[in-house]
């Protein structure tokens, strides 16, 4: 048996001394750890719990404001039928939808629900019971919207003046089977320039939203975790509730705006159909631009020298990156009564050209000006 006496014993001592230290400090260092993670865990939830709170109160507030702003649309099936007779008998009504207000006394909502109503008289029923006197402004049939003018003010919603981006969380506020209260629906933004038949006839450039809808909810407004009004409810897409069709903000904004400005609404149509191809684009070395796929109106040709496959560059300065860029500008220079200024690339000789038309008339679909 091997013993160790002096130095050789005190070193063999101290070096067990250490590991013993070194294993019981490691040991309490892991239990300090695992309790600190714990705190931290415990710290990171009370945290979250707070700031989901904080994120549901205002989205609480958000849905009051919006609810607040929404009304039911009654369309009687005649005139002779006084306001409070349609909302207390469902026989007396043609159809439902739903509506918003955009000013503070003017709602938005939907055309498709008129078609079989001859004058321009309405009955509108906020969520609180109240039943009001309406009138129709006007319509927009290439966008699917009616104005209408109401008898009381509420405090109106605002409009976003841009496209709701792919991906963006949404809420719908409408009413639904004709029943007094708000049905409420939460989805997303997955895609836009769609085209689709409501029951009259295309309409392009509406939005998809994965956001279930009842019958009803035609009219309803959709809005962003910002309050603002990213869209109106068209329809349900694919003939499924899961999805649904919207016309986007700009478009109501834009139609108001030249209703506000003329006293009725109309468009500037140049009479060509338009791709947002980005590979041709970019073969022509280009970064943005439209191609101009069929011309249907020959004085578009005959004023700017178009041909199919030319690439649409700007209108009045603003570029062609989608088509809705195209829409906007030229509601823009009907608003502003200005000529319009084109720019577009010719595929024969890859030149840019610019064309100027004075006559906005010639263009403008019903005449205005």
């Amino acid at each position: 048996m091997l013993e160790f006496t002096g130095w050789a014993r005190a070193s063999i001592e101290f070096v067990i001394g250490l590991h013993t230290t070194y294993y019981i400090c490691e040991k309490d260092n892991i239990r300090g750890k695992m309790d600190s993670a714990k705190s931290d865990r415990i710290a990171l939830t009370d945290v979250g719990n707070t700031n989901l709170r904080l994120i549901e109160g205002e989205l609480k507030k958000l849905i009051v404001r919006t609810i607040d702003s929404t009304t039911m649309v009654l369309i009687p099936r005649d005139r002779s039928i006084d306001c409070m007779e349609v909302a207390r008998d469902n026989g007396y009504l043609n159809a439902v939808a739903t509506g918003f207000y955009i000013d503070s006394s003017v709602v938005a909502t939907v055309m498709h629900s008129l078609q079989h109503i001859g004058d321009g008289r309405i009955c509108l029923l906020d969520l609180n019971g109240d039943v009001i006197e309406g009138e129709i402004i006007d319509v927009d049939s290439r966008w699917d919207l009616m104005f209408i003018q109401s008898s009381v003010k509420r405090e109106p919603i605002s409009l976003k003046d841009s496209m709701a981006s792919i991906g963006d969380f949404v809420i719908a506020c409408g009413t639904a089977y004709g029943i007094l209260r708000p049905f409420l629906s939460v989805g997303i933004v997955s895609g836009s320039e769609v085209k689709a038949d409501v029951g009259y006839g295309l309409i392009e450039g509406l939005l998809l939203l994965s956001l279930p809808i009842l019958m009803g909810m035609s009219g309803s407004p959709i809005v962003d975790l910002n309050g603002s009004v990213v869209g109106m409810v068209v329809a349900k897409a694919f003939d499924a509730n899961e999805f649904s069709l919207a016309t986007p903000s700009t478009r109501v904004l834009y139609s108001y705006r030249i209703l506000k400005r003329y006293g009725r609404i109309a468009h500037i149509v140049l009479g060509i159909n338009v791709l947002a191809l980005r590979s041709i684009a970019t073969h022509f070395g280009l970064r943005y631009g439209l191609v101009i796929s069929r011309i249907l109106n020959p004085n578009i040709s005959r004023v700017c020298g178009f041909s199919d496959g030319d690439i649409l560059l700007s209108i009045n300065n603003r570029k062609m990156h989608t088509i809705e860029d195209l829409r906007l500008a030229l509601d823009e220079a009907l608003l502003n009564n200005s000529p319009l200024v084109i720019e577009y690339l010719s595929r024969l000789d890859r030149k840019i050209y610019s064309c100027t038309i004075d006559e906005l008339a010639m263009f403008t679909n019903p005449r205005l000006l």
